[in-house]
Parts: C-alpha cells; structure tokens; sequence
C-alpha cells in the first residue's frame, strides 16, 4: 500500500514537470559544453553559486527556473528547478 502511495507522488510530480515544460516552451536551458563566461553572458548571474567539488571539480549555478552543472569551466548538464511544496498543493 505504501508502494502505491509513492508511485502516485512520482507520477503526479512528473506530470507537473512536463505541465511545467508545456506551460514555458521558450524557456532555454544552457546546453552541454557551454561555457561559463558564455552562460553568464546569456543568462545573467546566478542567484546561488555553490564552490566546487570533488576532483574533477563539479560547480553548481542556481538560476530562478533551473539548475546548471558545469565540469571545470563548461556546461555538463542543466534541469529544470523542482516545483516548490505549495506548487504541487494545486487543487
């Protein structure tokens, strides 16, 4: 039973995702090998850079709507920001 519960919790956050992703279809993410300064340059500075970690060193760069990895200098990845507890509270 409790299975069943957290199946359904995924399922709708995944659903709000992709009403997230519809709702904004010219939203652009940084792509992959972008680098630093280019992001920067496009999209502002970050509300939050976090230091590096681990070797090699990984950087993390918080925008409002999304999240940015980069490896050393260059985009390794960008996702889309989790929807905060009171956006999946819709009734």
């Amino acid at each position: 039973m409790v299975f069943c519960l957290l199946t359904i919790e995924v399922t709708d956050a995944n659903t709000l995702l992709i009403e997230r992703l519809n709702a904004q279809p010219d939203l652009e993410l940084p792509i992959k090998s972008q680098s630093m300064d280019h992001v920067r340059l496009r999209f502002g500075n970050p509300i939050k850079q976090f230091e590096p970690v681990g070797d090699p060193p990984i950087v993390r760069w918080e925008y409002q709507d999304f999240i940015v990895y980069f490896e050393y200098d260059h985009v390794i990845t960008a996702v889309l920001r989790q929807p905060q507890t009171t956006q999946l509270d819709r009734h």
